[in-house]
């Protein structure tokens, strides 16, 4: 299945690689295939005076009609968008947004000491982290997983019972905090009466099998002699 997959996606790379080249050698000649491009007269395309943005040979040459934000970029058709890592219109605003957490689908956030936490938080449009971080009270730690998802970290050993924890996406801006229930780990004496109790029930049913079985071999051997006595006991036949 996963050869197939892999098949189907090289096989649309090579498409689409196939007719990107078939447009270059086989195009009309007096004009180009992209939008706002023209033909020079050794046969190359080329963007349109002013069109500085995008790829003459593929989609075609665009440009933005206002000017992007610092932390954006025109892109295709012409629209200014945020770059990876910032959230906003692309124009007016491109920033790293303040995460929201969203309630546990557990009902509440909890986990053991040296375990990993993972936080959902409301999902921003068009929006992917490049970092992400955890506050256990004033500590901060660097997540071990983040996504347009959830942000994950490990639960410091330092830990009380209960503690107040946060996430950021740039260790400035943090959301509001969730209260975060340390459940203890079983003690080693917890572990033993296990393993005593595990034993235990295991020798007692050796036992039980060993008596069970000598009592079988006993009704088996004294039912034998009887069966062997009676036919002692059978008279010859008169001739």
């Amino acid at each position: 299945m996963i050869l197939l997959f892999v098949g189907f996606v090289f096989s649309d790379s090579v498409i689409a690689e196939l007719n990107r080249r078939s447009r270059i050698l086989y195009r009309d000649n007096e004009e180009c295939f992209g939008i706002h491009t023209v033909l020079t007269s050794d046969k190359k395309c080329i963007c349109q005076d002013g069109y500085t943005n995008g790829n003459p040979d593929e989609e075609g040459c665009y440009k933005c009609q206002e000017d992007c934000h610092p932390n954006g970029s025109c892109t295709f058709p012409g629209l200014c968008n945020c770059n990876l890592g910032f959230y906003g219109d692309g124009v007016y605003s491109c920033v790293i947004p303040k995460p929201v957490i969203q309630d546990s689908p557990f009902g509440e956030y909890s986990g053991q000491i040296g375990n990993e936490i993972i936080l959902y938080y409301k999902p921003f449009y068009h929006f992917y982290p490049l970092k992400g971080f955890c506050k256990f009270e004033d500590v901060s730690y660097q997540a071990l997983q983040f996504n347009n998802l959830y942000i994950s970290c490990m639960i410091p050993k330092t830990l009380q019972k209960e503690t107040n924890l946060s996430i950021s996406f740039d260790e400035e801006s943090w959301s509001d905090v969730v209260q975060l229930i340390i459940k203890s780990r079983p003690s080693l004496q917890m572990h033993l009466f296990f393993v005593y109790v595990f034993i235990s029930f295991f020798i007692v049913l050796l036992i039980s099998y060993f008596i069970c079985s000598k009592t079988m071999m006993s009704k088996d051997k004294s039912l034998s002699v009887s069966q062997m006595n009676k036919m002692l006991d059978i008279p010859l036949s008169e001739n």
